[in-house]
């Protein structure tokens, strides 16, 4: 069916209302869950871009700072496996319209925050709002797009999502010097309201050509449901592996990203703002390439999801080793290939795993997996981060800059655990390459 198929690019629906036709509103969702997910990741990373700031104007240490990047990734965290369920049961569009008004009131709050205290708040409702976006435009992508582009699908998705942590690079550096952080952070809340309008008017669960099975309405799964469900899931040693993988990954890349990835720059190399902001800004550039870049390998190259993820994720690691070793011997050409190259394009095969550990499971039980896997993830971005900023308060700052041996301490710690969370993928990828049936 072609668009020459529609006498007109909008018409009404029987009953009334406004409907996008079916080739076109694939895209439009396509376009609104990227948008979506890009602000929701502009909200995880931008506070390596402030945190100077947020740290002078409410007099808090690096332990404090920690706690508040983890908020979202404990609030994110814990919405995976509810999330997941309510998927399976009630469809994502739904999900997702509420959760994202819940996101703006916490974007509201954290931008006029006026104490420590409205900042957690503001936060946690943030986690909480977002956790809803990026499982439900998977299942949104698996419901309208082929089975066989999918992987391309999803880098397309990855690299269009990661233009949000591109905005929490150097632009979010030039909003905060013109108009304040808080007023950079209010465009953001404002944006986040409006894609909540374009969820609930445009987005539908499925194309209307395909067979609707019947839900429960609005009804929440049964206790007998949930744990069905949950049981399925549990008993899969590959989701164990993975989870243990994602947790140390996910946890050692956010938690540099998401927060110490600025500072770093700022005490080590004592590089001005505008230079953070431009370094801050080449890990998503890197993403945007490589996320597509990746997606692409995986389906025409290698014919292989899981040799794409291995290889793209292990070289990343490996750049652990002189991050951990000799953080301050790096360069600008060594920064620029730390930051772009392995934080960025090299880190972007993770995207890989979730379509990976999704195909090991039932379709029914496939978004509970996925969230049981987010869960570990983002619990993993939560308490590394916190431990993080513990690891860097052994040290007393000087001028309020951590030295160096804070970040050649904390810095060895992630090696350690990005070594092991790579030990922990591949032998749970290893386990689920040998399975031939779905759990």
């Amino acid at each position: 069916m072609g668009f020459s198929s529609f006498p007109a690019p909008w018409r009404r629906h029987p009953r009334g209302r406004l409907r996008v036709p079916h080739i076109q509103r694939r895209y439009a969702i396509f376009v609104i869950v990227s948008v979506t997910f890009a602000l929701a990741l502009f909200q995880r990373m931008a506070l390596a871009a402030v945190a100077t700031d947020v740290m002078t104007q409410f007099h808090i240490g690096a332990s404090e700072l920690g706690s508040l990047g983890a908020y979202y990734f404990y609030a994110y965290a814990l919405m995976q496996i509810p999330n997941g369920m309510i998927i399976d049961r009630w469809g994502p569009r739904r999900l997702m319209a509420v959760c994202l008004l819940i996101a703006t009131a916490g974007s509201f709050i954290f931008a006029l925050a006026p104490t420590y205290t409205w900042l957690a708040i503001g936060r946690l409702m943030v986690g909480v709002g977002v956790s809803a976006i990026f499982i439900p435009s998977l299942a949104l992508m698996v419901a309208w797009f082929p089975a066989q582009d999918l992987a391309l699908w999803n880098g397309l998705f990855g690299s269009i999502s990661s233009a949000g942590i591109l905005f929490a690079g150097r632009p979010l550096v030039e909003a905060t010097q013109r108009f304040g952080w808080s007023g950079a952070f209010l465009v953001a809340a404002f944006l986040m309201g409006l894609m909540t309008v374009a969820v609930w008017v445009v987005v539908r669960d499925r194309p209307e050509t395909e067979p609707i099975a019947p839900r429960a309405s609005l009804e929440l799964p049964t206790p007998g449901e949930l744990g069905r469900s949950l049981l399925g899931v549990i008993r899969s040693p590959v989701l164990w592996l993975a989870g243990a993988g994602g947790f140390l990954l996910v946890g050692t890349q956010a938690s540099f990203q998401a927060i110490w990835a600025g500072p770093f720059l700022n005490d080590v190399y004592q590089l001005p703002a505008v230079a953070v902001g431009n370094m801050l800004m080449l890990i998503p550039l890197g993403q945007i390439i490589g996320n597509t870049t990746h997606g692409w390998l995986a389906d025409r190259v290698y014919r292989s999801r899981s040799l794409a993820l291995i290889v793209g994720v292990g070289v990343y690691v490996l750049i652990w080793i002189p991050l951990g070793l000799w953080p301050a011997h790096f360069g600008r050409v060594g920064l620029v290939v730390l930051y772009g190259g392995s934080f960025g394009f090299m880190w972007s095969a993770f995207t890989l795993f979730l379509p990976f550990l999704r195909s090991r499971f039932r379709p029914e039980i496939a978004s509970t997996a996925a969230g049981v896997f987010n869960l570990f993830s983002m619990l993993g971005g939560a308490i590394i981060q916190q431990v993080f900023g513990v690891l860097l308060d052994r040290f007393t700052p000087v001028h309020g800059a951590y030295p160096l041996d804070a970040y050649e301490f904390t810095l060895r710690v992630g090696l350690i655990m990005a070594g092991v969370g790579i030990g922990a993928m591949v032998a749970g990828i290893r386990l689920g390459d040998k399975k031939s049936i779905q759990y």
